[in-house]
């Protein structure tokens, strides 16, 4: 026995020198081949910060919307606000102000970067449940040149899935706690030995962490449901043509507030009394400190006067649309990319953000009474026409012209209904003007490389 017990060292050691023998001197490493310069590079060799999460590496980490995609990437944040156009994308710590976003955000190389009237936010498209994602790419730094008038930051790009040269079944569910339920399907295959097409359904539902302290009602959830099909023709090897048409209704509850009163009180300084309006016995009242921890609080929000339930939330249908055609010549590719986009929206929530609910909790006896209660119409038309190099040498580059038209519409809605609350005390007003923004953008742009 003794015996034994001595030569399991030895046996142990010729057994590692034959599976090191047997291993390779380097592991292999998948090449990850992006498009966030115009043409499919390895991300390996790209002189510019990129951070790829492909299809394999989105379903590990159970990534669902940009939200997600944030959450894997460094040195960017999203900032969600109470309502679909109260969104900002932080990148490398620089985030938009009132109006258009300085990040870009596309989809198949398409631009759909929107404005906003209302808020501080840029664009309704930002933060949508990904439909038949294949690749995400998140490209940090100034991008202007690559990407138009809103990549001053960076951009965003969601690459879709092709149809696939077999037939091909996929679902997909994922169940959880707080009525979590994401439902996916998706079939494709070739109809013919040029044309091809893949469908894409998506069914998704979350009941929020909250519920509303007056009426009960879930708070920060939200459910949807879409559809994504791809047409793809290649009736010879050097011209190929790509439509896809996407269609998805999202809507959300109102998101959880907690009201912090003020705890410090701090006189305005001298040069301010100067200024109009201002009195001398004025005084400010800040709040300072640490903010009390959520767990165990209850969130109360103002009831639509009308109905006495909670406001509806916000919700969002959205069309898009794209055509991209590729040419081949000797000497590089022709591409032309047209996409059109269509969103009809509508927010529709408590707008004071100051509830203090009565000692039995039945009612609010703030002073305020604000809501929040617009429709917003969105549309975008892309046109780009670009030409990427593929010759011999180790000059390469990249040329194209583009032109996008926006336009977006946002009106406040006016129920019949008195200004005047029906709480006694307090005062009833809307935040929100109406509004149109239109926007044209032109642009030349070229890029080369040497290696």
């Amino acid at each position: 026995m003794q015996t034994s017990i001595r030569s399991l060292p030895a046996v142990a050691a010729v057994a590692l020198a034959i599976v090191l023998a047997t291993e390779p001197a380097v592991a292999e490493i998948d090449e990850v081949f992006v498009s966030a310069r115009k043409r499919e590079e390895k991300l390996q060799e790209l002189p510019m910060s990129v951070t790829a999460l492909e299809e394999g590496a989105l379903q590990r980490r159970g990534v669902r919307n940009l939200a997600d995609v944030t959450r894997y990437t460094p040195g960017v944040n999203l900032d969600n606000g109470f309502g679909l156009n109260d969104q900002r994308l932080v990148i490398r710590g620089l985030s938009p102000s009132r109006g258009r976003p300085n990040s870009a955000v596309l989809v198949d190389g398409i631009d759909l970067t929107t404005e906003s009237v209302t808020t501080a936010g840029g664009t309704m498209l930002l933060n949508q449940q990904l439909l038949d994602i294949e690749r995400v790419e998140v490209i940090k730094g100034p991008q202007s040149a690559l990407y138009g008038r809103a990549a001053f930051t960076g951009a965003i790009q969601y690459i879709t899935k092709d149809p696939t040269d077999e037939l091909e079944l996929t679902a997909g569910v994922d169940m959880g706690e707080f009525g979590r339920r994401y439902l996916k399907a998706a079939v494709g295959g070739p109809v013919t030995d040029s044309f091809g097409l893949r469908l894409n359904g998506l069914n998704w539902n979350h009941d929020g962490f909250y519920d509303e302290g007056f009426t009960g009602a879930s708070l920060g959830g939200g459910r949807g449901k879409g559809l994504n099909l791809v047409a793809k023709l290649d009736p010879v090897d050097t011209l190929s043509a790509r439509a896809r048409v996407a269609y998805s209704e999202d809507q959300y509850d109102q998101q959880a507030t907690f009201y912090n009163p003020f705890n410090t009180i701090i006189d305005p300084p001298p040069a301010a009394f100067e200024l109009p309006n201002i009195s001398a016995t004025q005084v400010v009242g800040l709040f300072g400190g640490d903010v009390p921890d959520p767990n165990g609080r209850v969130p109360f929000l103002t009831a639509d006067p009308n109905t006495g339930q909670p406001y509806t939330g916000s919700e969002q249908d959205v069309l898009n649309t794209s055509l991209v055609l590729t040419l081949d010549i000797t000497g590089g590719q022709f591409t032309s990319y047209t996409g059109f986009t269509d969103v009809d929206s509508s927010q529709n929530f408590d707008g004071d953000f100051d509830v203090r609910p009565n000692e039995d909790a039945t009612m609010d006896i703030a002073r305020g009474g604000t809501e929040i209660n617009f429709h917003t119409d969105t549309q975008i038309f892309s046109q780009e026409l670009r030409f990427a190099s593929d010759l011999s040498g180790p000059v390469q580059f990249t040329v194209g012209a583009g032109f996008l038209a926006g336009r977006c519409r946002t009106d406040r809605n006016r129920p019949e209904r008195p200004r005047i609350s029906i709480w006694p005390g307090r005062c009833g007003s809307r935040l929100f003007q109406s509004g149109i923004c239109r926007s044209y953008s032109y642009s030349q742009r070229g890029i080369s490389r040497y290696r």
